[in-house]
């Protein structure tokens, strides 16, 4: 299990889960989401971890994508 003194199961969980999604794997990200809805994530909750990975990840792409461009571009 993840124990932490600042945060619950559920955040735990839910953070692990992103990090999953972040690598691509599978059986990780079905793991901790049956986790954390064991400990009382809801569906949006678990939808908004994976949904703000997937955010992240573009906006890194999007900044690096910037910084190589040439500023009359943007």
């Amino acid at each position: 299990t993840l124990n932490s003194k600042n945060l619950t199961k559920k955040e735990s969980y839910l953070i692990a889960l992103a990090v999953s999604v972040n690598q691509k794997h599978d059986a990780l990200e079905q793991s901790f989401t049956r986790l954390a809805l064991k400990e009382g994530a809801s569906e949006q909750e678990v939808a908004e971890a994976i949904s703000v990975t997937s955010l992240m990840n573009v906006n890194n792409v999007f900044y690096r994508f910037r910084h190589y461009m040439d500023h009359e571009y943007y």
